[in-house]
């Protein structure tokens, strides 16, 4: 909602101290009061529109009565976001304690811990870039600690290491090894796909073999069973005719 106003140049209606121009002799206002006042109710209208337009149907109870985009904000803010030290305390733990699971999804994980920074700086309750950086370091799993500790262990790197740079290290090396786990994949399933082609390839070779000895197909010399083969004589034994 922020970006959308900052995008919009409306942020300003819903500052603290956001109040419409008032002209120095009410009674008897200027062109320019008249002017000023004009604009500031039009923009202030712009701003309440889009913050209604912002909210679901369930959420419109939360600015009843409100009539600046100021005093919606303070409704909305009053009830959606908790800024007292149980707040603090409670989003500061769940920041501090998150780790990632093996397996797990760089991106989502990176922008979880983001959403938890920023909802504490937007209860007035800062934290440092640094500490983010020492945050998502130790977030990170068992899997990370050796390639973590590769890059950072450096006492010239932490100092200068800003979270964005971080940020941008991490993602690029959980696609290389993304990839290359794909690529493993990959490479057993076409070995697999290629052995069982071999066998089936040889056993189409085995079905079209020409016995030398008989003349049949199917078998080679050395396993033919009729006179002169080698396994001659030990093929299964045929009911005479007659039922003898």
């Amino acid at each position: 909602m922020l970006a959308v106003l900052r995008d919009l140049g409306l942020e300003k209606y819903i500052e603290k101290d956001a109040s419409p121009p008032e002209a120095a002799d009410k009674a008897n206002p200027t062109q320019d009061e008249k002017e000023a006042e004009k604009k500031w109710k039009e923009g202030d209208a712009k701003a309440r529109t889009r913050i209604e337009l912002s909210i679901g149907d369930s959420e419109m109870i939360h600015i009843s009565g409100a009539d600046s985009a100021r005093e919606m904000w303070e409704q909305l803010t009053t009830v959606k976001e908790s800024k007292g030290r149980l707040g603090v305390l409670a989003t500061r733990r769940t920041l501090y304690r998150i780790t990632a699971e093996e397996g797990f999804e760089m991106v989502d994980h990176i922008s979880k811990l983001r959403k938890l920074q920023e909802e504490l700086h937007l209860m007035e309750n800062k934290v440092s870039d640094e500490d983010f950086v020492m945050i998502l370091i130790t977030s990170l799993p068992e899997s990370w600690d050796q390639y973590t500790s590769a890059y950072l262990g450096s006492s010239s790197n932490m100092p200068t290491l800003k979270s964005h740079e971080l940020v941008a290290i991490l993602l690029e090396e959980d696609r290389r090894r993304r990839g290359r786990s794909d690529d493993t994949a990959s490479g057993v399933a076409m070995q697999a796909k290629f052995s069982r082609g071999d066998k089936s390839s040889d056993s189409k070779k085995s079905e079209k073999r020409k016995c030398f000895n008989c003349g049949k197909e199917g078998h080679i010399k050395e396993d033919c069973w009729s006179k002169g083969g080698g396994r001659e004589g030990k093929g299964p034994a045929r009911r005479k005719k007659g039922g003898d």
